[in-house]
């Protein structure tokens, strides 16, 4: 008898280790140790109560062909300094064949803490100095840099859908959990596989 598939939604790496989570990510995770490419081994963790909960305001209808999600929760992991982060990100979409738009509303962040009696996500208020950098690429973490806020994720997502009038472009605290949105025209150049840069001055 074959064993049963398991889809992943999404890896990090740190070091010698694989972390993946499927769409039951509050529930489980899957530890790969491929420091031997020959002798991978493998280590499923049971996620222990309390476990951080999904939107309860999500929405979803069509109209016209165009299809709507309001209360859109999509995640990414993160592995960085020795620690892993699961980062929720709260978003009302629109979507229609290959074309989409976002509206960000928040972010939840939370951190794999192996202590206690068993693995557990637990939500993180701070990031202290780092600066987080979003796109659809996953996430980049940086410190230390002039002129630029920490404790921040600064989120870029390219709207592709007409007539959305901006991209999905701002800055979220997790200090006050407060969104700072940047004004860039859609009807710019911008590149589907978004980046970040910071200028060297």
């Amino acid at each position: 008898m074959c064993p049963p598939r398991i889809h992943f939604v999404n890896v990090a790496v740190d070091g010698s280790k694989l972390y993946a989570i499927t769409d039951k990510l509050f529930d489980s995770l899957v530890v790969f140790d491929i420091r031997n490419a020959y002798a991978i081994t493998t280590q499923y963790l049971v996620i222990q109560d309390p476990k951080p909960q999904f939107s309860v305001s999500r929405r979803q209808y069509s109209n016209k062909g165009i299809h709507y999600i309001d209360g859109f929760d999509a995640n990414t992991m993160v592995a960085y300094g020795g620690e892993l982060f699961l980062v929720i990100h709260l978003a009302d979409l629109t979507f229609k064949y290959n074309s989409y738009s976002s509206s960000t509303k928040g972010f939840r962040v939370f951190k794999l803490d192996m202590s206690g009696f068993g693995p557990r996500w637990l939500q993180v208020d701070t990031l202290g100095d780092q600066i987080w950098l979003m796109d659809v690429c996953g996430i980049q973490v940086i410190k230390d840099v002039n002129h630029v806020q920490g404790n921040c994720i600064y989120f870029s997502y390219a709207n592709t859908l007409p007539p959305s009038p901006n991209h999905d472009i701002g800055v979220f605290s997790l200090k006050d959990k407060s969104i700072k949105y940047l004004s860039l025209d859609s009807s710019l150049p911008f590149s589907g596989q978004d980046f970040w840069f910071i200028p060297d001055t």
